[in-house]
């Protein structure tokens, strides 16, 4: 990976593949599931908020007993990492 940066470690962490692509970026839910998303943003800060976003939506859903990725939120389950 080219460009790689922990925003919570072993919880989020943010990505580019090709230097000045989009950013992506997994999370890790507590359930173990790593989880891979495209914020489909360029700009790291806006890339990083809507990764900030989605890592603290599916928390709370998780903490509040939703499991299912579509429960959370979350589309594309990738293994561990």
């Amino acid at each position: 990976m080219a460009n790689t940066t922990n925003i919570i470690p072993n919880k989020l962490t943010m990505y580019q593949r090709v230097e000045g692509g989009v950013w992506h970026y997994r999370i890790k839910l507590k359930t173990g599931e790593w989880y891979r998303i495209s914020s489909r943003e360029t700009d790291f800060d806006e890339a990083k908020e809507i990764a900030n976003r989605t890592y603290y939506t599916a928390d709370y859903k998780e903490l509040y007993g939703q499991r299912s990725s579509v429960e959370l939120g979350l589309q594309h389950k990738k293994g561990a990492y």
